[in-house]
């Protein structure tokens, strides 16, 4: 399997994107089905207890709304909590929070003074998703971010990240400050480095990767030198024996 660095993976969806003619918004609602299945695959008796997505203001968070959109669709019940304005979303995240508005979905704006009110949705529901941020971040984590990711680990709810747990390296595994401790990290398009790593492995829970469509041709020029070798890529090596 391979593994990709967070710049590589940003080559590789920018390849995916500019010269192999795949919209981003594609990328994107791919992200969503692979995340929203995985939900219900491993959580669904949490999930229908209702599911809070927290979402940033990036395309971690755009990968979210589409999460919902597709749970809301199944019967699931969700909410989505926006730490951020919605005027301050990328382009794609607000495309998609509009398609999550219009199913009539509810979205809850957090900020600093309303922290309260964020803990009082978490615990009116079964699990959580993490959709805060992404593979981006180098410096440690404050504010509004490092109070939400710590409520979420003190909820007691399984908690799914989307792409990378919030807070963690994706090169190099460890917390900036705070990071998320999440049951499953379904990791979009190739597993990050610090999520197969000590100590990522140790906030990435169980992980599950999602084929989001990233171009052959994208992959060969960005040549990864990383690999992880797993039972289905080593077994072949594994000869058959006679009991």
């Amino acid at each position: 399997m391979i593994i990709v660095t967070a710049a590589q993976m940003r080559e590789l969806d920018r390849l995916t994107i500019q010269n192999y003619a795949t919209p981003s918004l594609t990328l994107m609602e791919r992200a969503g089905e692979g995340i929203a299945a995985a939900i219900v695959q491993r959580f669904g008796r949490a999930a229908k207890k209702g599911v809070l997505i927290v979402a940033g203001k990036g395309n971690n968070g755009g990968d979210g709304f589409v999460v919902a959109r597709l749970l809301k669709k199944k019967r699931i019940p969700c909410e989505v909590a926006l730490l951020a304005r919605r005027d301050e979303l990328t382009v794609d995240a607000a495309h998609n929070l509009r398609a999550w508005v219009k199913l009539k979905g509810r979205v809850i704006e957090i900020d600093g003074s309303k922290l309260e009110l964020l803990s009082q949705r978490i615990a009116k529901n079964g699990l959580l998703v993490d959709a805060i941020l992404g593979t981006g971040i180098r410096s440690a984590v404050a504010g509004l971010f490092a109070d939400t990711i710590t409520l979420m680990n003190a909820s007691g709810l399984p908690v799914v990240a989307v792409d990378i747990p919030s807070g963690m390296d994706s090169d190099k595994g460890h917390q900036l400050g705070v990071a998320i401790q999440a049951e499953m990290t379904v990791a979009l398009g190739y597993p990050k480095l610090g999520e197969v790593i000590h100590p990522g492995l140790t906030y990435v829970g169980e992980l599950v990767v999602a084929d989001i469509g990233i171009d052959s041709r994208a992959v060969a020029e960005v040549a990864p030198q990383i690999e992880l070798l797993d039972p289905e890529t080593i077994s072949w090596l594994v000869p058959r024996r006679q009991a």
